[in-house]
């Protein structure tokens, strides 16, 4: 009997089960190892991340220049719109120079490569104005201007609708027949020419003769000649 109640006393052990029987509260050491190596990796695998992050930025960023670079590159290479506009006005003058087609057809085909290319006058005429003075022979300079311009002057009219243009033609000539002493003798026959055959008018001489960009010299001189004429 009193073996049965020491083991009924050492079922009730405090130290065995707590303090009215409420147990205690279970420490597992290999618990907290496991909580604190399941921290480890999800911080190692945080920062894992993060690196893998920067790093694909990084490499996205450097493929970003890289195509940047070979993008540019290519630019570089291949002929802008303008360029190709250019060449292919050149072309279509030099074959309307060479078959004598009229100035009408001229016109129209010029207007067709602008409208397709989405290009401006002020863009065809910075091409046409100088392709067809490149056609003056500098041996006859002023007889070639004469005849040159009597014949392809009204090309150029074809290509000025305003006050504006007539002056924007007029530094596209000034700047061509500035290239050369030869070039600056046909400004002003040119001037006078083309002021005849009413391709500039006299209100677009003045503004072009008064803005700043004319810078005296020939130039200038050239539309005194005209004036006092």
């Amino acid at each position: 009997e009193d073996e049965s109640v020491d083991q009924k006393a050492a079922s009730y052990d405090i130290k065995l089960i707590g303090a009215n029987g409420r147990g205690h509260l279970w420490n597992d050491e290999m618990s907290d190892v496991d909580d604190d190596e399941a921290k480890n990796i999800k911080v190692a695998a945080l920062a894992f991340d993060i690196s893998n992050l920067t790093l694909t930025d990084n490499e996205s960023s450097a493929s970003l220049i890289s195509d940047g670079s070979s993008e540019e590159e290519s630019d570089f290479d291949e002929p802008t719109t303008l360029e190709v506009f250019s060449k292919e006005v050149t072309q279509t003058l030099e074959r309307a120079f060479s078959e004598g087609h009229t100035v009408e057809i001229a016109s129209l085909e010029l207007n067709t490569l602008r409208m397709a290319s989405n290009t401006t006058f002020h863009d065809t005429r910075t091409v046409v104005i100088p392709t067809i003075f490149d056609q003056i022979n500098t041996d006859k300079l002023l007889s070639s201007t004469k005849d040159i311009l009597s014949r392809w002057g009204l090309l150029i009219g074809k290509l000025v609708h305003s006050k504006a243009d007539q002056v924007d033609a007029l530094f596209i000539l000034q700047e061509f027949c500035a290239n050369s002493d030869i070039l600056n003798k046909t400004f002003a026959p040119s001037l006078r020419i083309l002021y005849e055959i009413d391709v500039i008018g006299e209100d677009a001489i003045l503004e072009w003769y008064y803005d700043e960009r004319s810078n005296g010299g020939v130039v200038k001189q050239a539309y005194s000649k005209l004036r006092d004429a």
